[in-house]
């Protein structure tokens, strides 16, 4: 009986702890960034993402690297929520260096390869 007890009280606790956290209101969201530059660097994660004018932190990378299909470094991170929207300008910095980037909709890929297949080889 005092098994049954203790996992009825730990569903309870555990429902109401799930229906408070769906209340709150989501501090930070996951974005993606193009990244104009540098040409020799790729972002790894954990580089800063700051406002437009490079002074504000808005949130972190997780990961990088660079897009075939876009030609340019790719980012995925987490920002403020009052920053996410698509087509907000920010700055990374890469190497003690400032970057300018752009939050895009979602993860962009190319699907079926064809920027991979179709390079020319030099």
């Amino acid at each position: 009986m005092m098994i049954l007890l203790q996992f009825s009280y730990t569903c309870c606790l555990s429902v109401l702890i799930k229906v408070e956290l769906e209340k709150r209101k989501l501090e930070y969201l996951c974005i993606t960034l193009l990244i104009d530059g540098p040409e020799d660097t790729d972002p790894w994660g954990r580089e800063v993402i700051y406002d437009d004018s490079g002074k504000n932190v808005l949130g972190r990378l997780t990961s990088g690297g660079y897009s075939v299909h876009f030609k340019k470094s790719i980012g995925i991170g987490y920002v403020k929520e009052k920053f996410s929207t698509t087509g907000t300008k920010v700055k990374i910095k890469i190497n003690n260096q400032l970057f300018s980037a752009e939050i895009v909709e979602d993860s962009p890929y190319d699907p079926k390869n064809e920027r991979i297949i179709n390079r020319e080889i030099s």
